[in-house]
């Protein structure tokens, strides 16, 4: 597999995760009521989703871009 797909599915899993770690930093402590509309609402997984996709996918693209900014960085400096 070429190296800059590799390194975009990488950040991209890692920036993911970090964002999923995120979501559950709120609904875990139920900031804003947050846990209490989910499991109230009339279908739990798919409002929990709704907000761990695009949590997912923003800190993905965020951690990913973050990593292509800083590739071209001497770091023997």
């Amino acid at each position: 597999m070429n190296t800059l797909v590799r390194f975009t599915i990488a950040s991209m899993a890692i920036g993911s995760t970090i964002g999923w770690a995120a979501g559950a930093a709120l609904f875990i402590p139920n900031a804003g009521g947050l846990r209490d509309m989910i499991l109230n609402s009339a279908n739990p997984p798919v409002l929990a989703a709704m907000m761990a996709v695009p949590v997912g996918w923003l800190f993905g693209i965020g951690y990913l871009a973050t990593a292509m900014m800083f590739l071209g960085e001497d770091r023997d400096a």
